[in-house]
């Protein structure tokens, strides 16, 4: 979760950084280390079994996804103030 809160600290930075996006994942095709991997790159926990990892990682990715959203929207709300 610390990525989700990283990334509404730089909205506040007069940086024109873009916000990165997370890749598509396809579960299917990911061995268990590459998965395991994924999740420790997000700073995940990794126990549990694999369908655990695949939920774990879904929600992160679906709550990363509504932050970008919101970042944008307001990005958006503050671009119509200024003009």
């Amino acid at each position: 979760m610390s990525v989700l809160f990283q990334l509404l600290a730089n909205t506040n930075s007069d940086s024109d950084d873009e916000i990165e996006r997370l890749p598509k994942v396809s579960y299917a095709v990911l061995k268990d280390k590459a998965l395991k991997d994924l999740l420790v790159s997000q700073r995940l926990p990794t126990n549990g079994d694999r369908n655990t990892w695949i939920l774990r990682h879904r929600r992160y990715v679906h709550s990363h996804t509504q932050v970008v959203i919101q970042i944008l929207s307001q990005m958006g709300d503050d671009e119509q103030c200024k003009s």
